[in-house]
């Protein structure tokens, strides 16, 4: 018991280290892209990448909504707190990996280069996702849980 309360702490913890490093690197992802011109116009102006950028902010909120939850759950100890928490497991991770991909392929050429920090969000993005349960051990958490709950809700 104890051993499933420190690791579901630990995943809390990382999913909001996540969140709050994909909300940083989101933000100098726009900032870059509203000062680089590129054919006479800011990149950040072009349709495509707001389509992109907007695809980026609903991960983050995501992100956000995911690990607040899991961390409410986990302190109040909810009902589902195990399931939050999971939720968090699952997404947060990927979602920080998928962003941290997508702002190194926005910043183009440079994301590559020691003189930037894109990599870093990048590295720890992919170094994170094993730890405390990888994305796949927490969905089957959760597919676990929901097959506990049908098969008990129709005893």
């Amino acid at each position: 018991k104890a051993l499933e309360r420190a690791v579901a702490v630990a995943t809390v913890i990382k999913a909001a280290e996540a969140a709050g490093a994909a909300a940083v690197l989101f933000e100098r992802t726009v900032d870059y892209l509203r000062d680089r011109v590129q054919f006479g116009r800011t990149i950040a102006s072009y349709q495509v990448i707001k389509h992109r950028l907007a695809d980026l902010q609903i991960e983050v909120e995501a992100m956000r909504a995911a690990t607040y939850y899991a961390a409410l759950a986990l302190c109040d100890d909810l009902e589902d707190a195990a399931d939050a928490v999971s939720t968090a497991g699952s997404y947060v991770p990927e979602a920080f990996a998928h962003l941290a991909g997508e702002s190194l392929q926005l910043h183009g050429g440079i994301g590559f280069t020691w003189e930037h920090d894109v990599h870093l969000f990048v590295r720890r993005a992919k170094s994170d996702q094993p730890l405390f349960g990888d994305p796949r051990w927490h969905r089957d958490r959760l597919f676990d849980s929901l097959e506990t709950a049908r098969s008990g809700g129709g005893a």
